[in-house]
C-alpha cells in the first residue's frame, strides 16, 4: 500500500517545560486518540548528499512499531507563510534499507531516479517517538480547520558507520511541537501556532526540519574529518 499527500506544517521550538505546559493545555481539547510516531527513522542519501542537494528531496526508512518498515520520500515545495510544505510519499517495505522496487508511485520514483540505489548510505537517524493527536478548530465566520499536533522530544545522531569514521558521537536534542494541516481552513495552523506562542515564553517558529538538522550534523562531521591532519602508522611508530 502506498500513501501520498501534500504535507503542510509549522514547527515550533521551545523548552521542555513549555512543551509539557502546551501538552497539558491541548490534551483535553483533542478529539482523537493519542498515538505515537514510529521511530527511529534512518535517513539515506549519497555520501555527497546529492538527493538533498540536487533532487531537493529526502529519503528515510521508518521502523514501524508493529513490525516492518515504511519508506518515505519527501520533495520540498515552496513555503506557505510560516508553513513548511512537502510532497510526501510513503510505501510499505520489508527492508530496513531503501529498495526502489518498493516505490510504486511514478512521480516518487522519478524524484529519486537520478540517484543510483547502490549509492545510498545511512547517514543519520532521528529518534523522536512523539505523542500526537488531532483537533478541530473553530475559526471566524463559521470556518473550521482540523490539525494534528505532535510533541517531539528526542535526538538526532549519525549512523554507527559515520560515528566511527568521523569520530563524531554528538547528539542533537529535539524539543519542538509540530502542527500539521489535516483538512478544512488552513488558517487553523496559524491559529494553533499563535496559541502556543502566547502560552509558552520560550516558543519560536523554526524553519528547519529534523532532516535538515541531521544533514547539517553529517556535513560538519564530514568536513571536520576531511580537514583534520592525518597521522600515519609509520609516523606514530617514529614518535
Amino acid at each position: 500500500m502506498a500513501k501520498n499527500n501534500l504535507e503542510t506544517e509549522q514547527k515550533i521550538e521551545l523548552s521542555r517545560e513549555d512543551l509539557e505546559k502546551a501538552f497539558a493545555f491541548f490534551k483535553p481539547l483533542r478529539d482523537s486518540d493519542i498515538s505515537v510516531k514510529s521511530h527511529p527513522r534512518d535517513y539515506y542519501d549519497t555520501k555527497d548528499q546529492k538527493l538533498r542537494q540536487t533532487c531537493k528531496s529526502t529519503m528515510r526508512v521508518e521502523h514501524k512499531e508493529k513490525g516492518g518498515y515504511a519508506l518515505t520520500i519527501k520533495k520540498s515545495q515552496p513555503r506557505d507563510g510560516n508553513s513548511k510544505v512537502d510532497l510526501e510519499w510513503e510505501f510499505e517495505s520489508a527492508s530496513r534499507v531503501p529498495k526502489y522496487g518498493d516505490i510504486s508511485n511514478a512521480q516518487a520514483l522519478k524524484t529519486v531516479s537520478d540517484i543510483d540505489e547502490t549509492d545510498l548510505r545511512h547517514l543519520f537517524t532521528t529518534n523522536v517517538p512523539a505523542p500526537k493527536f488531532q483537533m478541530d478548530i473553530d475559526l471566524k465566520d463559521g470556518q473550521k480547520g482540523r490539525v494534528e499536533i505532535s510533541f517531539d522530544v528526542g535526538e538526532i545522531y549519525l549512523s554507527p558507520k559515520y560515528q566511527i569514521k568521523f569520530n563524531c558521537f554528538a547528539r542533537i536534542a529535539v524539543c519542538e511541537i509540530e502542527v500539521e494541516y489535516v483538512s478544512g481552513d488552513k488558517a487553523a495552523l496559524d491559529y494553533v501556532a499563535k496559541q502556543i506562542l502566547d502560552l509558552c515564553p520560550s516558543a519560536k517558529i523554526t524553519q528547519t526540519g529534523k532532516g535538515s538538522r541531521g544533514a547539517k550534523l553529517y556535513t560538519q562531521a564530514k568536513a571536520t574529518y576531511e580537514n583534520a591532519p592525518k597521522i600515519s602508522k609509520s609516523s606514530k611508530k617514529a614518535s
